[in-house]
């Protein structure tokens, strides 16, 4: 259920933010499509069945992608353009950020445990773990909405 309301308010911060910046949309896109492979991997969609080996992998590089995209690509390009303007990140915007560093080492440890793994005793906690990973989306979303509302104003 909880994977519906992520859903749902991702419509809703989408609409909230109708937002004139390029970057931020990209960032908006690349969410729904984690969001929609994470409903995949998770059984809500079509197949209910446990992931094969491939789709982990699939889901996991997903992973790795939109947070790689968040910290090297968009959150570069801001830092780019508020050199640009000479803006100085609050310290509200510095705590978000590295909050949202802390749950990215949480992603890629699950990553790590499940596409370096041949170890079928790791899978048995996948359920688990695919539920925390969950969980931790929810808050990254929440907490990059947080920073959109601080840094939207500087890229107009």
């Amino acid at each position: 259920m909880e994977y519906i309301i992520m859903l749902s308010k991702f419509e809703q911060v989408r609409t909230a933010l109708e937002t004139n910046s390029e970057i931020i949309d990209q960032l908006l896109q690349m969410r729904q499509n984690l969001l929609s492979s994470y409903c995949s991997i998770a059984g809500l969609k079509s197949n209910p069945a446990f992931p094969s080996y491939k789709e982990v992998n699939t889901f996991c590089q997903d992973l790795i992608d939109y947070v790689s995209a968040g910290h090297f690509k968009v959150y570069n390009e801001i830092i780019d353009h508020w050199k640009s303007i000479s803006f100085q990140p609050t310290s509200k915007i510095n705590h978000l950020y590295l909050e949202l560093s802390k749950i990215t080492e949480k992603f890629v440890n699950f990553s790590d445990t499940y596409t370096l793994s041949s170890n079928l005793d790791v899978y048995e906690q996948f359920d688990k773990d695919l539920s925390f990973l969950g969980e931790c989306l929810e808050k990254r979303f929440a907490l990059e909405d947080l920073l959109i509302k601080e840094i939207e104003p500087t890229l107009l």
